[in-house]
């Protein structure tokens, strides 16, 4: 009843983003930026097993 995933096919794909914070200088944490920060860029691509 279920294929297995190989014989239909697997086709990851993959997001690329790009944040910014404006807030931020070099003693924000990590977290911290990223909870403050904005998505400036979002881009979509592949991978063709």
């Amino acid at each position: 009843m279920f294929r297995n995933n190989l014989e239909v096919g697997v086709n990851p794909y993959i997001y690329y983003f790009k944040i910014q914070n404006k807030k931020a200088d070099e003693n924000t944490s990590f977290e911290d930026f990223v909870k403050d920060a904005s998505l400036t860029y979002l881009g979509h691509g592949g991978i063709q097993l």
